[in-house]
């Protein structure tokens, strides 16, 4: 909550929201580390075509969703 309200005053004098910034590439990293753990459950052991897509999940809120796609693959 102390983020959003912080980033909410911040983005009203029109900078880069660091807290934003900083909460996004963490969810980025989680959506990769999970796709990655689900290649290796598929006997993967690379990704590739790696691509993010992310909703809103209610202006109200505050929240996102990130999700991570790629392809799971096998090098010899």
């Amino acid at each position: 909550m102390v983020k959003g309200f912080t980033g909410s005053m911040k983005a009203l004098r029109k900078g880069e929201v660091t807290q934003f910034t900083e909460t996004l590439e963490e969810a980025r990293r989680i959506a990769v580390e999970r796709m990655v753990a689900h290649a290796q459950e598929l006997g993967g052991n690379a990704v590739v075509g790696l691509r993010f897509d992310s909703t809103d999940m209610g202006e109200q809120q505050g929240m996102a969703e990130i999700v991570a796609y790629g392809t799971a693959i096998v090098i010899d």
